[in-house]
């Protein structure tokens, strides 16, 4: 599988350009690459059911929200 390039955005907690999409569920092996070179964060396999639908966190501070359509993000 080709390497996609994963977009970073803006944190609203800390300024820094370091949110990324987070992984919910039972993660494929180029997912494991992904999160070792930081482009997604893998939360683990357990799913409650209250997760949005496209979940986003900060690697810095942890700052957690969600990408809207257009690319914007909210905090949850």
């Amino acid at each position: 599988m080709a390497n996609k390039r994963v977009k970073k955005w803006m944190c609203p907690g800390c300024g820094e350009e370091a949110v990324v999409p987070v992984i919910i569920g039972l993660p494929i092996h180029d997912d494991f690459e992904r999160g070792l070179r930081g482009e997604v964060i893998l939360a683990g396999c357990i799913v409650y059911g209250d997760e949005p639908d496209r979940p986003v966190q900060c690697r810095e501070c942890g700052w957690y929200g969600e990408q809207l359509r257009g690319g914007k993000i909210r905090a949850s």
